[in-house]
């Protein structure tokens, strides 16, 4: 291993999740309707909003479920029936529960494994089993980006 890739390990290894993850999160409960997670997908510039109960997480939801829910009433589009149809199924129906987390403390390298490990592109942070944070794979290449053009990358 050269000189070079030694050093983009060590940043790798030695780089905090805490130092790239996004802090201030949206977040829905279990009991909220669809409607409001679709909205919040098409008014912000995320694809992942985590299911939360007290704190708690106990779920995640892409924007992929949401395009799978409307593409499922077999309709022309129309925001109506999308509506009416979103606002009875609740987020805990729909939500992912099995969850592949991450600490604050862990290195990017560890984040880039679970990555590797699975079909998603983000990954909650959670600290004394509470949700601090969320990770996505685009957050972990503009990193890697910046470093190598030699840029400082902070949230």
């Amino acid at each position: 291993m050269d000189n070079n890739n030694k050093a983009q390990k060590k940043m790798l290894t030695d780089t905090q999740i805490s130092h790239i993850m996004t802090k201030e999160l949206v977040t829905v409960h279990p009991d909220d309707t669809m409607d409001l997670v679709r909205d919040i997908f098409e008014t912000n510039n995320f694809h992942h909003v985590p299911v939360v109960r007290d704190e708690v997480l106990v779920g995640i939801i892409s924007t992929r479920e949401v395009l799978q829910l409307t593409r499922n009433i077999g309709t022309k589009y129309d925001k109506k029936i999308d509506d009416d149809y979103l606002t009875s199924i609740l987020a805990g129906e729909v939500m992912s529960t099995e969850l592949v987390t991450l600490s604050p403390g862990d290195s990017l390298y560890k984040a880039i494994e679970k990555f590797n490990q699975g079909y998603f592109h983000s990954l909650p942070v959670v600290y004394e089993g509470k949700l601090v944070g969320l990770v996505t794979s685009t957050d972990l290449m503009r990193f890697m980006y910046n470093e190598l053009k030699g840029e400082r990358f902070l949230f």
